[in-house]
């Protein structure tokens, strides 16, 4: 029987990495703006927000 054991120091950094968050900017603007905002008022949400369930929903599991 081998020893398998790791550090948890190790196994932490290895999935705390893949965690971290990515912060990616965009900027819109002309009619797809307008439609975005126009509806995020409409469902009382922030623009963000929908912006971010939208791409959430379009990338489906890989999100």
């Amino acid at each position: 029987m081998t020893d398998n054991w790791q550090k948890l120091g190790d196994i932490t950094q290895r999935i705390t990495d893949r965690l971290a968050p990515v912060v990616i900017n965009v900027e819109l603007a002309g009619p797809i703006a307008v439609a975005l905002y126009a509806e995020a008022m409409k469902s009382g949400i922030k623009p963000e927000t929908l912006a971010a369930e939208a791409v959430r929903s379009y990338l489906g599991d890989a999100a």
